[in-house]
């Protein structure tokens, strides 16, 4: 059972990888939740439950993950200026 939920796709990375390819502020809000939640779970699994020492690749992953996700909260405002606001469908 652990096996196929490790296995299966995250449907919330293909959904933001989507929206942001569209310019969508729901894109740049869900890719910068995803970032950071990834980026706090992996510290969580490498330093907290790893005991072994030193450096690891998955230290060196969570080391990437964590620049990227701060990359992107560096950049939330300007990609949220760019991003498209979405259209209503009520004409004022």
């Amino acid at each position: 059972m652990a096996q196929n939920i490790l296995r299966r796709p995250n449907h919330l990375d293909q959904l933001a990888a989507v929206l942001l390819a569209r310019c969508t502020r729901a894109g740049v809000v869900l890719a910068a939740a995803i970032l950071v939640s990834n980026a706090v779970a992996n510290g969580w699994a490498k330093y907290a439950l790893d005991t072994s020492g030193g450096i690891t690749a998955g230290r060196f992953g969570h080391a990437v993950i964590t620049l990227l996700a701060l990359s992107i909260c560096v950049l939330v405002p300007q990609l949220w200026r760019a991003a498209r606001v979405p259209s209503s469908s009520t004409s004022r």
